[in-house]
């Protein structure tokens, strides 16, 4: 695939993004919100990709490197947002936020539904606040009153534990 955009070959584009778009907007309306930012986010990450092609690694799969692209251009679009707003929304309003967007999921929702609920509550809302919200880890230290190190070895466990989660994640194809 990657040698095909390399040589401007439009179909493999078109074909990327019938199998990945879905994932894209989704984790970009999940981040913002908001449909016209999400189609916004989707589309250009694909015109990144098309742009410079040698963005994606041929060495891994493309469907978690386009949604971590969409993802982070998305949480740039949010600090953009966030810092333009009067003032900075507190904790407990962005997990009001996320509640509401489907991010942070109800008690009756099925562990299945959402591998995040796998995870201990202070792990689950470190990563929402971290990849879901953007906040950076100082953010999340201030925010939380917790020192970096704790706030970044949450991070670093709860991906882990959610790794261990998710189909495939022994290295078996998903």
């Amino acid at each position: 695939m990657l040698e095909r955009l390399v040589s401007r070959d439009e179909s493999a584009l078109a074909e990327l993004y019938d199998e990945h778009s879905t994932a894209v907007f989704t984790i970009s309306l999940r981040i913002l919100g908001g449909e016209k930012e999400a189609e916004a986010v989707l589309l250009e990450t694909f015109r990144c990709i098309w742009k410079d092609p040698t963005r994606l690694s041929s060495s891994g799969e493309v469907a978690p490197q386009l949604v971590r692209n969409a993802r982070d251009l998305a949480v740039a679009r949010l600090r953009e947002r966030s810092l333009s707003a009067a003032p900075a929304n507190t904790d407990a309003e962005n997990l009001r936020q996320a509640s509401n967007l489907g991010v942070v999921s109800s008690a009756h929702d099925s562990d299945t539904r959402n591998p995040l609920n796998l995870l201990d509550p202070a792990r689950r809302r470190l990563l929402e606040m971290a990849y879901l919200r953007g906040y950076s880890v100082s953010d999340l230290s201030r925010e939380l009153g917790m020192p970096v190190k704790d706030v970044r070895t949450g991070i670093h466990d709860g991906m882990a534990e959610l790794r261990l989660g998710l189909p495939g994640a022994d290295g078996t194809a998903k």
